[in-house]
């Protein structure tokens, strides 16, 4: 269960001097060696008609509250040296401290809330709908017409900004790519994640043991790392740079961020319960907002604010923290108070349960729910604001193995409660009542002990996992590759998201458990390669090898071509080769100042630049 939340301090972003993390530059390649990430096990969820894959382990139903605690450093645990228990507590009796009550024995159920019974459901009618129509739910399939017409402008940009290109150059060869070609492109990415390998062009090896022919079937290597390099989602023109009114950080992919966020919401309506979490996305390159969390599997990345139904793990909408700066200050809300507010907006007022950890847990919040008709249970640090003295002395002096005890503040109540570990919990959804549970305890006589567990803390562990539920579908087959640009993983974020989202969404449509991701994504795959490439085919498509020839050869034989030398003199002069009489690896490089201007390729004067224009 995701509760290992640094404090603020440890959250301030990884600054830098650098500007590389908004560069517009484009390296021609993106395909650097990769490492595998482990695929990790969800928490315990609550049950609901999903059937876990046959690949996927059955998450557990039903976790103590010092296992969910042992391994987080920022839970709400007391150190026993810091804070020794009094031995000789006094009894148990009420009192009043800022209005909290300490409850005793006394038994109490909040009774505000209306109750909320609706199971989870789609918003659309899903009648002969095929997989690849569900993945278009969440990732509109006009998206690939505006990934073809960026990437064509960058592309044009580019080649336009670098003016003479070098002889081996890629760009030589460019040609401009399709709505379907892009599709196809996306359908090769999401296969990668099925077939896993070190570096990207390991998928082209022609090795009769380790090759995958059906990547060369639908596209050339060359070709792909050409668009994987040119990608892009935005005119660069358009952009407002940073210290100026309007400078947007998410700038590079906010087009796409616009049009999928919506989707989430407007197809699928959750069940009771949601979890607020956050997710991170593996990256390493020099970012001012990438964020280093140590307990966590993945520790370098990027961070999302994420809100899902708890039950099968639907991500329902999602933010990316840009750093403690691009916050807006509204009415003094902390930044975890802003994040609750803002993902759970939409379910105001419908009597939903929202459950969360200890990062954004406090009276304060859970009373801005309580008066939105939202329900709220979660772990809590007794530094909070709003945390009564009675509630820590009670944490403080809590003994292994003593009942839990309550306090109360109008609808809002607070348990402190020590088995393994002290943890300390606030809910406007549960009361003061406990469940009986046997445990293993190996200094038993009997090997197992009866602890009382307090039924907020058994409702906090089986509605907590729907985020790291969401993490775990899609660490299974996510595109495996790094990337030296931080777009691209937030890019990636969205194509995992809408497949993750997709596939529950058919679940519940047609009611199959038992088919697996891993045929969910063939299929949408071979659905996206329909209208660019049959699979049968032998040899690449009659397309490819039509747009990897050389586009400059076709105009050399026409009139109007005149040779012009290149400025420069000294250190700043550059000289590249030429394409005529430069043969590396036989005569040697041959280098020129002279180029033609109307081909835009550098040429020696004699007798270099009549060849070139002679039949």
């Amino acid at each position: 269960m995701s509760i290992i939340i640094g404090n603020p301090g440890n959250l301030a972003p990884q600054e830098t001097d650098s500007d590389h993390g908004d560069s517009d530059s484009d390296s021609d390649f993106d395909s650097g060696p990769t490492r595998k990430v482990p695929r990790t096990e969800a928490p315990g969820v609550s049950d609901f008609e999903f059937a876990p894959d046959a690949a996927v382990p059955e998450p557990e139903l039903d976790r103590d509250i010092d296992e969910d605690f042992m391994h987080d450093s920022d839970s709400e645990v007391e150190d026993e040296v810091e804070h020794q228990a009094n031995p000789n507590p006094e009894p148990a009796r009420h009192e009043v401290d800022d209005d909290w009550i300490s409850m005793g024995e006394e038994e109490w159920a909040p009774s505000w809330q209306n109750p909320y019974n609706e199971e989870p459901k789609l918003l659309f009618d899903a009648n002969h709908f095929k997989p690849v129509d569900f993945f278009y739910r969440f990732f509109p399939e006009d998206l690939f017409t505006m990934l073809a017409e960026q990437t064509n402008l960058y592309a044009r940009q580019t080649i336009q900004r670098l003016g003479v290109l070098q002889q081996h150059s890629r760009l030589n060869k460019w040609t401009e790519t399709t709505t379907d070609e892009m599709k196809a492109f996306t359908a090769l990415q999401i296969s990668m994640g099925l077939v896993t390998k070190p570096a990207i062009h390991m998928y082209w090896e022609e090795n009769w043991l380790i090759g995958t022919p059906g990547f060369s079937k639908v596209m050339s290597r060359n070709r792909y790392q050409l668009i994987n390099s040119l990608l892009h989602f935005v005119d660069n023109e358009d952009r407002v740079p940073r210290g100026q009114p309007g400078h947007n950080v998410l700038f590079k992919v906010q087009p796409i961020i616009d049009r999928v966020r919506p989707t989430y919401q407007e197809a699928f309506a959750p069940g009771r319960d949601l979890s607020v979490d956050e997710s991170l996305a593996a990256f390493k390159g020099r970012l001012s907002f990438k964020q280093y969390l140590p307990m966590k599997p993945t520790k370098w990345g990027i961070k999302f604010w994420v809100v899902t139904d708890s039950s099968c793990g639907f991500c329902l909408d999602w933010s990316v923290y840009t750093g403690k700066n691009d916050q807006q200050d509204r009415g003094g809300d902390g930044l975890s108070t802003r994040v609750v507010k803002d993902l759970t907006r939409r379910y105001a007022g419908s009597g939903r349960h929202v459950y969360m950890d200890n990062f954004y847990s406090s009276p304060e919040l859970y009373e801005f729910l309580h008066n939105e008709n939202l329900g709220a249970c979660g772990t809590v640090r007794l530094s909070r604001r709003g945390i009564p003295p009675i509630m820590r002395e009670a944490s403080q002096q809590a003994r292994k193995g003593e009942p839990p005890k309550f306090f109360r503040k109008g609808d809002l109540m607070g348990v402190t409660w020590h088995d393994t570990k002290r943890v300390s919990v606030l809910s406007t959804i549960h009361g003061t009542g406990c469940t009986h549970k046997e445990i293993r305890d190996k200094r038993s006589e009997t090997g197992r002990r009866q602890v009382q567990k307090p039924i907020a803390v058994e409702g906090y562990n089986k509605a907590m996992g729907g985020v790291d539920l969401l993490d775990q579908r899609m660490a299974y087959y996510k595109y495996p590759h790094k990337h030296l640009k931080w777009y691209m993983v937030v890019y990636h974020f969205m194509v995992e998201v809408a497949l993750v989202n997709a596939f529950l969404a058919y679940r519940i449509a047609t009611k199959d458990m038992k088919r697996s991701t891993r045929s969910f994504r063939l299929s949408v795959i071979n659905s996206l390669l329909d209208n660019y490439a049959k699979t049968s085919t032998a040899g690449r498509p009659k397309a490819l090898r039509e747009s990897t020839r050389d586009n400059r050869l076709a105009p050399r034989l026409t009139g109007q071509h005149f040779a012009e030398q290149r400025p420069g003199q000294g250190k700043n002069r550059y000289y590249p080769d030429c394409v005529v009489c430069s043969k590396k690896g036989r005569n040697g490089r041959v280098t020129t100042s002279y180029f033609c201007e109307t081909c835009k390729l550098p040429m020696c004067l004699t007798p270099c630049f009549k060849r070139y224009h002679s039949p």
